[in-house]
């Protein structure tokens, strides 16, 4: 058991950020990029190994953000971050309703 005082979501958020911005450790070629886009009401937050082809696939008007990744966890971290702002829309479990909330967390991402 910890001695320690639990982490504020401010300090876990913070420190995901920082770890988000050291160089992945995969050469280029290998790393995964973590994406969000969005298109008419919604933001879609997924992972791909080539971001150039996969936005090809997906209508969007507006890329919020990409950073490269070495096992692309971040995208699942977001996805349960934001579950609140979840797209009820079948099976599209990536989209997400934009809101002010998801729009100025993916801002401080793409610093």
């Amino acid at each position: 058991m910890r001695d320690e005082p639990p982490l504020s979501d401010d300090e876990i958020e913070h420190a995901l950020y920082s770890l988000l911005r050291r160089p992945a450790s995969r050469s280029s070629a290998d790393s995964l990029i973590v994406y969000a886009i969005r298109f008419g009401p919604y933001i879609k937050i997924g992972v791909t190994s080539n971001a150039k082809n996969r936005l090809k696939d997906i209508p969007h008007e507006e890329i919020l953000m990409e950073f490269p990744s070495v096992d692309g966890s971040e995208e699942g971290w977001l996805h349960e971050r934001f579950a609140a702002h979840k797209a009820e829309a079948g099976s599209q479990q990536e989209w997400f309703h934009d809101v002010s909330e998801i729009r100025e967390a993916l801002a401080r991402f793409a610093q």
